[in-house]
């Protein structure tokens, strides 16, 4: 099987050492050398894609360079800060769960942000509790001015999977419809699984069992 020759090639912290093998899809992975000393064994394919950058020390230093600058303003466990971690490791951090919807398609977070006190200035005034961080456009990063809080249910109404609908001159997601109309969506869907078109589904008057 072919496969490219990384061998000796350096790629963020990793030095590539040797072919150490190939798993049962025919990845193949790599021994690498670490900056921090450390050996370690990681997919070719990962590490050419930028999605694999150390042995993990530095999502380690990443995630103590956080701890370290929020003991400084006595706010490392509000709210408000774990919102602001879990925006820049959505970003910043290739191991996070979530990179590859946010870091990995190029979403960003302003430069400032860096700082939590420049977010919380930015941000806290229009804060209340159970609120979530929603970016206006979906395809921008993180800012002042494509960010605003709101709640769970309008985030997901935000998601870039999101289907809209125009009922009477009127475009918004099926969820925020059924809710205009006053439809469950438990019986919207059922009546659109019987062959009725979005506008019939809102608008037809309710009988037993639809």
């Amino acid at each position: 099987m072919q496969y490219i020759d990384m061998k000796g090639k350096r790629y963020g912290r990793l030095t590539v050492i040797e072919r150490a093998h190939n798993d049962k899809r025919g990845t193949v992975y790599w021994k690498c050398l670490c900056d921090c000393g450390k050996e370690t064994i990681k997919s070719g394919q990962l590490i050419r894609l930028g999605k694999t950058k150390s042995c993990g020390c530095l999502g380690v230093e990443f995630l103590k360079s956080i701890g370290e600058r929020t003991k400084t303003h006595g706010m490392g466990k509000t709210k408000l800060n774990y919102v602001w971690q879990e925006m820049k490791e959505r970003c910043s951090n290739p191991n996070h769960k979530q990179y590859k919807n946010y870091g990995g398609r190029g979403i960003t977070f302003q430069e400032s942000w860096k700082d939590f006190i420049e977010f919380y200035n930015d941000m806290h005034a229009t804060y209340t509790e159970g609120l979530t961080l929603d970016r206006i456009d979906n395809n921008k990063g993180y800012s002042k001015d494509n960010c605003r809080w709101t709640t769970a249910l309008r985030q997901s109404n935000n998601k870039r999977n999101n289907v809209y609908e125009t009922v009477d001159g009127i475009t918004a997601t099926r969820s925020e419809l059924c809710d205009l109309y006053k439809v469950p969506r438990c019986t919207f869907y059922w009546r659109i699984s019987h062959g009725m078109t979005v506008e019939e589904a809102l608008k037809k008057t309710t009988t037993k069992g639809t």
